[in-house]
């Protein structure tokens, strides 16, 4: 990730830039193969307020843009020169797919996919299919409208045909569940010269969906039916079902959709939904491209959608707020459950009472699940097991009385399996008391063990830190009063 990148070029004394950018990200990932074996690389490029300079205006003006991509042909990632790895992607058959991508310049969007590779002389050979919104005002800065004056052949027309022109943005809230259809008629005709545009922009047609266009245009058939040609995103509703649906009949349309992927809130839902398999419970939202999770989920979950969400086309960035990590809420209920446990002792002893001596048993479990909460979230968890007394004796006494019964506890959790390395005892004797000694009753929870944990994030946690031994192991000191 970059803020603010620029890319300059240097002659001499003399500094020209010729790219900027508020903000860029790319993320990439082997789908395929490995590092040492013919890897294919899929890759994401965002990019926020870009501008290429002493290219084009068009380019020099502000845009942002989003690309998905996927390279193939390489044999390895060992170091070569662009020449040698170039022919090698040629002769492997190797190619740039781009999956999706996308550009927006104000009022312009451009979205396309296709394939490219390299031909046997080193030129690019393939197709990409584009569709641009606003593109009136695309055609007099590219001198597109110049051309058409001059009378430009139609066959080289029909290289950049068939231009879309569609509000890609701009379909109302019921056309969500219908497609994102950008379309186009062949009966439509030929406008501006000669030009096939999609969209007869003074009939208003962007705003209708694909029942309401056929119902309302005159289109021609051919053959006896409509020929209709557009992109549609594979998460779309069916185009036929929406034609029954409208009262027309399916057989009088033939459709020929290209792939494409939508950028409206509903569809990246159903697309995010199809990569990263929500557990029950939880719903995602999108709005304006920010993914938001809601509900209860695991915490692998919650790392897979860190992890994978970049690489959704049209999700700018994750929001977690509305999003229960339900294994750090075990965590912390685990850490309450230990906290506050008491195990008290008789006077003068470092023996706990039969009775805390069985509450000590069943609190192993929950150390145990605390460690294994802690292993999973990339905690450093440390449990300080402090003995205490009463006031009565004196100090002298009192204080290796208190460490003998933190002693004592500790070697009963290492007994019964809990890693020796993450426990630590200390006695304070009677100088942190955990009640006001005004009877009987107070005295003897003076008399007693508690415990406190410090759990403290790590960034990478190696995988024998936190180990819980099976019940069947067994560590830990011998205490100083058994």
């Amino acid at each position: 990730m970059f803020d603010d990148p620029a890319i300059d070029r240097v002659n001499g004394s003399a500094q020209t830039t010729l790219a900027l950018a508020k903000h860029v990200e790319l993320h990439g990932r082997i789908a395929e193969g490995s590092a040492t074996d013919h890897p294919v690389i899929e890759s994401v490029l965002r990019i926020e307020g870009g501008s290429l300079q002493d290219v084009h205006p068009l380019l020099a003006q502000p845009f942002d843009a989003d690309v998905r991509a996927k390279l193939s042909g390489l044999k390895d990632f060992s170091p070569k020169p662009w020449p040698q790895r170039f022919r090698e992607i040629q002769a492997g058959g190797g190619h740039v797919e781009i999956v999706q991508s996308r550009v927006a310049q104000g009022d312009v969007i451009a979205v396309a996919a296709g394939t490219l590779g390299l031909s046997a002389e080193g030129r690019l050979d393939g197709e990409l299919q584009m569709t641009v919104a606003g593109l009136e005002k695309v055609i007099p800065a590219l001198g597109i409208d110049k051309m058409l004056d001059e009378g430009v052949p139609q066959a080289t027309l029909d290289r950049v045909a068939p231009l879309e022109l569609c509000g890609i943005e701009n379909l109302r809230a019921s056309d969500l569940e219908a497609p994102r259809l950008l379309l186009r008629a062949n009966a439509l005709g030929r406008a501006s010269g000669g030009l096939p545009l999609a969209v007869d922009r003074r009939s208003g047609v962007e705003g209708l969906d694909l029942a309401e266009l056929l119902e309302q245009r005159p289109f021609e058939r051919q053959h006896g039916r409509y020929e209709i040609r557009g992109l549609r995103d594979p998460l779309a509703a069916e185009p036929q079902a929406l034609l029954s649906s409208a009262g027309l009949e399916p057989r009088d349309a033939e459709f020929h959709w290209a792939p494409y992927y939508a950028m409206d809130d509903a569809i990246l839902e159903k697309r995010a939904s199809a990569l990263l398999h929500p557990p029950s419970g939880v719903n995602l939202k999108v709005t304006d491209g920010v993914l938001r999770p809601e509900g209860e989920a695991s915490t692998i979950w919650e790392a897979e959608v860190r992890n994978r969400a970049p690489l959704l086309p049209g999700i700018r960035s994750v929001d977690f707020s509305q999003l229960t990590d339900t294994d750090q809420a075990e965590f912390n209920r685990l850490q309450n459950v230990v906290q506050v446990a008491i195990i008290r002792f008789p006077l003068s002893s470092a023996t706990p009472t039969p009775e805390d001596l069985e509450t000590l048993r069943q609190l192993t479990p929950q150390v145990r699940s605390l460690f294994e909460k802690a292993q999973l979230l990339h905690k450093n968890v440390e449990v300080d097991i402090v003995g205490h007394s009463d006031s009565s004796g004196e100090e002298s006494t009192n204080i290796p009385l208190s460490q003998s019964r933190a002693d004592r506890v500790l070697y009963q959790l290492t007994r019964d399996g809990i890693a020796r390395a993450a426990l630590r005892s200390r006695g304070v004797a009677s100088a942190e008391p955990l009640r006001k000694e005004e009877n009987e009753e107070a005295r003897q929870y003076n008399r007693s063990v508690t415990f406190r944990i410090t759990a403290v994030s790590s960034a990478a946690v190696a995988g024998a830190a936190f180990a819980v031994p099976s019940h069947s192991s067994s560590a830990g000191s011998t205490p100083a009063t058994p």
